[in-house]
């Protein structure tokens, strides 16, 4: 509660004067700020190194809360805390912000009368933003409260631009979803999807025969859905010791459960808020269950698993824009030991090419995605 208070006094008393100031800042259509909600990562990270690659005309400078993020980000160009002196004063003159969900990843105190592009950092099969009807998070953007607007503004920004994979992703979710119609809509191959497509995977995993992924989403109520999912680690670390393969752990950046599987010689536990491309790149098999990762990785076409023990729950607290079942990409197992028969038989699990190719024609429609944002970033700049 009192973290609460101080936040909310920081907001009124520096935020909003702050806010205010940048309206009367002189802005620079050649500087861009990126910014994302984790280590370096997303869409928004690959379309930073595209910019400083491909377009000198722009200064691309990154801008992060996390320091790990700002440290990882110099590597390639740019970077500063976004409290920084630097930080403030470059987003205060960018005239371009760019991010992976909220413009809170760079600064929402600085941002009046920037460009604001949402690159967004997945295709939606759980409903989103102002799709949400269901608590807790209905609270955050349709039925926001006045007090809620004001201490967390960054949730009820309408953007410039967002990119969306394809008009059939548009017109189900992100118009809905967003508040936005197809005149500030993009419509490219992610960043985040053309990289997954031309990395190489990590060696470290290179001595094993297989490399499992397991990656769930995050749950609206918090819950620990481990203990639900009845995952039985000493049982999954002997097969994947007898299978000779590595069964990793990727949580979702807004997972706040405690997992030790450090005892177990063939399972990790990977920093859920490093980028998993490398690690999909990695992976023979992906496992997962509501999380739209399994549409990014159907570009490497490998399988699939979708372990989906709390369904029923699940739907119950977080709503979909489609029948479960009918969007799933591979197997589907309900419980620890459909799991592991599945794991056992890896080489024989169904792709569900119908659904895939589906998914796939759906959501890349342009192979020059990082360009042709770029392009349309500089349309809005004209104009």
């Amino acid at each position: 509660m009192l973290l609460k208070l101080i936040k909310a006094l920081f907001v009124i008393f520096i935020g909003y004067p702050l806010y205010f100031v940048s309206f009367f800042t002189r802005r620079n259509s050649n500087i861009w700020v990126f910014g994302s909600f984790g280590v370096f990562n997303d869409n928004s990270r690959y379309l930073y190194e595209y910019v400083i690659n491909e377009d000198k005309k722009v200064r691309a400078i990154w801008i992060s809360k996390n320091k790990d993020s700002v440290k990882e980000a110099r590597k390639f160009g740019e970077a500063y805390d976004t409290y920084s002196l630097k930080g403030v004063y470059y987003s205060l003159i960018a005239k371009v912000y760019i991010f992976s969900a909220y413009i809170s990843e760079i600064n929402f105190f600085t941002s009046a009368n920037v460009i604001k592009v949402n690159l967004w950092h997945g295709i939606p099969l759980k409903k989103i933003e102002f799709d949400i009807t269901t608590q807790p998070l209905v609270n955050l953007f349709r039925d926001a409260s006045l007090l809620r607007k004001i201490v967390a503004p960054a949730t009820q920004v309408k953007y410039d631009l967002l990119l969306s994979p394809a008009q059939y992703v548009s017109d189900y979710a992100f118009k809905s979803a967003f508040r936005i119609s197809d005149n500030n809509i993009v419509i490219a191959q992610c960043p985040r999807v053309t990289h997954l497509q031309k990395c190489e995977p990590l060696d470290e995993y290179g001595i094993y025969n297989k490399v499992f992924l397991y990656a769930p989403t995050w749950r609206d109520d918090g819950r620990d859905f481990f203990k639900q999912s009845k995952l039985d680690f000493q049982e999954l670390n002997n097969l994947m010791l007898k299978m000779n393969s590595i069964f990793l752990v990727k949580l979702h950046s807004a997972t706040k459960i405690t997992l030790d599987v450090s005892k177990f010689s063939n399972i990790k536990l990977v920093n859920n808020m490093l980028d998993p491309i490398r690690l999909m790149k990695t992976a023979d098999c992906l496992i997962t269950d509501y999380s739209s990762i399994y549409l990014d990785y159907l570009v490497l076409n490998r399988p699939i698993i979708h372990f989906c023990f709390d369904l029923d729950d699940y739907s119950r607290n977080r709503e979909m824009y489609f029948d479960y079942e009918s969007a799933v990409c591979g197997s589907v197992v309900r419980d620890f030991e459909e799991l592991m028969q599945t794991l056992n038989r890896i080489e024989n699990i169904p792709m569900n090419w119908e659904t895939r190719t589906k998914f796939l024609s759906s959501s890349s429609d342009a192979s020059n995605g990082n360009q042709v944002i770029v392009n349309r970033i500089k349309s809005l700049l004209v104009k």
